[in-house]
C-alpha cells in the first residue's frame, strides 16, 4: 500500500509542475492585446491634445476679436474717426496681451450723415501658426456709434 500511494503522489506532482504557468503563445497573444490597448489609449491622447490646442487657439482668437470691437467701439463713442483708427488701429495692448498672433483689420463704413459715421462694419482677421501650419478666423461687427447728447452748464 505504502508503494501505490507513492506512485500516486509522484503522478499528481509530476502533473501539477507539468502544468503550472503559461505557454510562450499564451505570452505572446497576452502581451499583443496589451499592445493594441496601449497604442490606442495613445492615439486618444494625441488626438484629445490636438483638440484641446485647437480649441486654446480659437477661444483666444475669440477674445482678441472681442477687445479688438471693444477699443474700437470705444474710440469711436469718445469721438474718433475713421480715418483715424484706420492710421492708428488701437492693437498695442492686444499685441502684448496675445503675442505670437497676428491681427488685421478691415473697415467698411455706412454714409455718413452730418458729419458721423453711424454703422461701420469691421472685419478682425486673427492668424496664427499651430504645429507648423497658419490658422487664421475672421470674424466681422457693426459697430454702431452712440452719440451723446452734451449737457448744458450750469450757472453757479
Amino acid at each position: 500500500m505504502g508503494v501505490a500511494m507513492s506512485k500516486q503522489m509522484s503522478h499528481s506532482a509530476a502533473g501539477v509542475s507539468s502544468r503550472s504557468g503559461f505557454t510562450l503563445i499564451e505570452i505572446l497573444i497576452a502581451l499583443g492585446v496589451l499592445t493594441i490597448g496601449i497604442g490606442s489609449a495613445i492615439a486618444l491622447f494625441t488626438s484629445a491634445t490636438a483638440s484641446h490646442r485647437r480649441a486654446i487657439d480659437r477661444e483666444n482668437a475669440v477674445a482678441i476679436a472681442e477687445h479688438v470691437f471693444s477699443n474700437i467701439e470705444g474710440a469711436l463713442h469718445h469721438g474718433a474717426r475713421v480715418e483715424e483708427l484706420v492710421a492708428n488701429p488701437p492693437l498695442e495692448a492686444v499685441e502684448r496681451r496675445w503675442p505670437g498672433y497676428g491681427i488685421e483689420i478691415r473697415y467698411g463704413k455706412a454714409p455718413e450723415v452730418g458729419g458721423y459715421v453711424d454703422e461701420l462694419l469691421v472685419e478682425v482677421r486673427i492668424s496664427w501658426q499651430s504645429r507648423g501650419m497658419a490658422k487664421a478666423e475672421r470674424f466681422r461687427q457693426i459697430i454702431v456709434r452712440s452719440r451723446s447728447t452734451r449737457l448744458p452748464r450750469l450757472s453757479p
